[in-house]
């Protein structure tokens, strides 16, 4: 075939292409632009941007200066030409890192001034929300251009996306395709008809994140840069958020139902029997397995109690598990290098070696004034590691001795951060908020129930006061970079709010508050199927049976879940 017949065939097949097009168009309208999936562009797209810039300031200095929002917002820079006599760190990894505040960085310079005081210590905080360790690969291939003297990765949290990854271009051109009538009926037609989603396996993701560190790690020690991995701690037994093939409460099952209801109630031998048959069936409930744990802790057997914790989070994707520091610390044993490992030096204070809500807010989130325990730890696996390793004439081995570890906690513990009972609960409630559902079926968020019911048991007075907590939830709200906008302010936020807190409240037994807060919602909001049950519930512990009967009437005329609420007719005997 010639050129000519070639160049005519092409454009036959476009002619034909764009005609179809036309048609379809006159006959439909233009398609409707799809909208970017949520978060596309802070996960896929904008991770290849560079996170520093070259800038000259007023002053004439050049600088490279942070472009993206992070914690330490417009102010974080440093001198593109490396004073010297400086010690340069930069800290990697996701929101754990994102959290490192202004104040506890000038805690950590000056336990590092201890170890070096001859140098100017610069801390260069590259942490940011969400990231996982791929994301924190393309951050550090960045940051080794900057000449650092350390590297602190924080990694192993969110090794979720789904992908882990896209061709950003390929991306941009099918999305451009997809505005053809054509184009996208005929996409639509062939993944319906043979595109199966397989999602990452866990083991996958393991694999995945080892490989991101080891490319790190080799990259590091090409260039004889000191790095630094940190195993990252988990709240395991006030926290759970559950991501196996089964979560949540299976109230298809009544054996289920009745076991938690036990443990609801106190009968902790009943519900251990209940659980342990269930599991044995259907093992991969997350929401079985910690309430086993649950039991156990109940009981003192702390050992044990752990053990179910530990089983709970096996195929967790959105924290760090045992697995994921595991590999952490044997790329830090055979690379030798620096491991600073914070899961065990949470695991040691935590009571009975069971990580919870004393350290942590959410999954795996510590409190602000934590940071000084997680810096205390990375300049004390430091000192260890450069008494053999480092050859600077900022530090002599003469200088390294014993008494540093004193000293340096006598910096950490003259830190002057320390958060009240009070301020846990609002941290730990600003968490809560942002994630809580607006929910009209009869099983509630046992997540958002656990985290107020401990907020709750760390300071009642706050919740005392509407207008009180709301200013409280926005200051930390803006504190931490969020913008929540006017959902504080809306009635709808507030009713579903309070409604798990009267059901927090009725779990705890204090029925006639409970009650209270029911009342208040039904005021506004009638639409909540559970608003009646745990009314009815609670009307039942006081005695009122016959408010508790026409509430429950009232629950059945509702589109609740059938199955539950035939158990909860069972358990009330109505």
């Amino acid at each position: 075939m010639n050129k000519k017949s070639i160049l005519l065939t092409i454009f036959i097949i476009i002619s034909s292409i764009t005609l179809l097009e036309l048609s379809m168009r006159i006959k439909r309208g233009f398609l409707p632009t799809e909208p970017l999936p949520s978060g596309f562009d802070y996960n896929y797209v904008s991770i290849y941007k560079k996170i520093f810039t070259k800038t000259l300031l007023s002053n004439g200095i050049l600088v490279y200066k942070l472009q993206h929002v992070n914690r330490m917002g417009d102010s974080q820079y440093f001198q593109a030409n490396k004073p010297k006599g400086s010690f340069r760190i930069f800290l990697l990894g996701g929101s754990v890192a994102y959290n490192f505040d202004n104040d506890n960085l000038q805690c950590f310079k000056e336990m590092m001034r201890v170890l070096m005081p001859k140098a100017k210590i610069e801390i260069i905080n590259c942490g940011f929300c969400g990231y996982d360790s791929y994301r924190d690969s393309i951050v550090f291939r960045e940051v080794i251009k900057y000449k650092p003297d350390l590297i602190i990765l924080m990694s192993g949290n969110n090794e979720c996306n789904s992908p882990v990854r896209v061709i950003v271009w390929a991306y941009k051109l099918n999305r451009f395709l997809r505005n053809l009538w054509i184009y996208r009926e005929l996409q639509d037609n062939l993944i319906s008809r043979f595109y199966i989603h397989r999602h990452l396996t866990f083991q996958g993701r393991l694999r995945n994140f080892k490989r991101n560190i080891r490319i790190m790690v080799g990259e590091a020690k090409q260039r004889k840069i000191p790095i630094a991995l940190c195993t990252l701690p988990t709240n395991v037994r006030d926290y759970f958020h559950c991501c196996g093939n089964k979560t949540g409460h299976d109230f298809e099952s009544k054996q289920y139902f009745f076991a938690w209801i036990a443990f609801q109630e106190g009968k902790i031998q009943e519900a251990i029997e209940g659980f342990k048959q269930y599991v044995i069936f259907n093992p991969e409930n997350g929401y079985a397995t910690y309430f086993l744990g649950k039991c156990y802790d109940e009981l003192g057997n702390y050992s044990l109690a752990k053990e179910y914790y530990l089983k709970t989070i096996e195929s967790e994707v959105h924290r760090c598990t045992p697995q994921h520091n595991n590999i952490i610390r044997s790329i830090c044993k055979e690379e030798d290098i620096i491991l600073v490992d914070l899961e065990k030096a949470f695991t040691n204070i935590a009571p009975h070696g069971l990580v919870g809500k004393e350290y942590l807010y959410d999954i795996c989130h510590w409190y602000r004034d934590r940071y000084i325990l997680v810096s205390e730890e990375i300049v004390k696996s430091a000192l260890e590691y450069f008494k053999t390793h480092l050859n600077s004439s900022l530090i002599g081995s003469s200088q390294i001795e014993n008494n540093h570890f004193l000293r340096i906690h006598d910096v950490a513990v003259s830190c002057p951060i320390n958060l009240t009972a009070r301020e846990r609960a609002i941290e730990m409630l600003s968490h809560t908020m942002l994630h809580l559902h607006r929910n009209y079926d009869i099983v509630l968020e046992e997540e958002s129930l656990s985290s107020i019911k401990i907020a709750y048991q760390l300071a009642p007075e706050v919740f005392e006061s509407r207008d009180f907590l709301k200013e409280q939830l926005s200051r930390v709200f803006y504190s931490q970079g969020y913008t929540p906008g006017n959902c504080l302010n809306t009635e709808e936020f507030w009713d579903t709010f309070l409604m798990y807190f009267a059901e927090t409240l009725r779990r705890l037994g204090e029925y006639a508050k409970a009650i209270d807060y029911f009342d208040e919602v039904n005021n506004r909001e009638q639409n909540f199927c559970f608003l009646y049950l745990g009314r009815s519930m609670a009307y039942c512990k006081i005695g009122q049976t016959e408010r508790a009967k026409a509430d429950f009437e009232e629950l059945s005329k509702r589109n609740c879940n059938n199955k539950a609420l035939e158990l909860y007719r069972e358990l009330l005997r109505f």
